[in-house]
């Protein structure tokens, strides 16, 4: 039974909503690549999410579910993740063995990123005590709105293939994979505008 409800995250929020996106990337394949140890994941993630996706709560384009089980950081076109605040992260935290990838990793992403103006979904997570109800779908139902409304296209890269067919039941479609080295897969996938 769904009884998530999604609100807009305000400033007063940007901890719940990076503690959210901590909790709910945990399990993420990427990101326990990057940080493999719990200590390093839990030390470093909260900066990395605000780093790639926080300008969704400055700009009032984040999300949050009842209890904040979850999070979405949607960024606005024209609106990009901090590039040197990542690569400044990734510098200190990253293991040297692993610095090459995953710097080659973010590259990637940078350049497969669409040319022309996008929502992009930079990050979407749920605690995994909470799978399966119904946080998810809320959040992207609810967000999408807005996106259709403004007839603009969405973006995103899944880190973690169990989430794709959340995204494809919301209209998104895989359009390639990227990956470095070690890493990975990372999935990028696109939503056509709509009316």
């Amino acid at each position: 039974m769904n009884s998530a409800a999604a609100h807009i995250a305000s400033e007063e929020e940007r901890y719940k909503v990076l503690s959210a996106i901590t909790a709910a990337f945990i399990h993420d394949p990427i990101f326990r690549w990057v940080w493999p140890e719990p200590h390093s994941y839990l030390s470093n993630m909260p900066a990395f999410a605000e780093a790639f996706g926080g300008g969704a709560i400055v700009n009032g384009s984040a999300q949050c579910t009842t209890g904040y089980f979850g999070a979405a950081l949607w960024l606005e076109p024209g609106s990009y993740p901090d590039e040197d605040r990542i690569a400044d992260i990734i510098q200190r935290t990253v293991s040297p063995e692993k610095l090459e990838d995953v710097f080659s990793v973010l590259k990637l992403m940078g350049e497969h990123h669409p040319d022309e103006p996008v929502w992009h979904l930079a990050m979407i997570g749920v605690d995994p005590t909470k799978y399966g109800c119904g946080h998810g779908a809320t959040m992207m139902h609810a967000f999408l709105e807005r996106v259709d409304s403004a007839g603009m296209p969405a973006y995103l890269e899944s880190t973690n293939p169990a989430n794709i067919t959340l995204y494809q039941r919301h209209g998104f479609e895989a359009t390639g994979t990227i990956q470095a080295g070690e890493s990975p897969k990372i999935y990028l996938m696109y939503r056509e505008a709509r009316k």
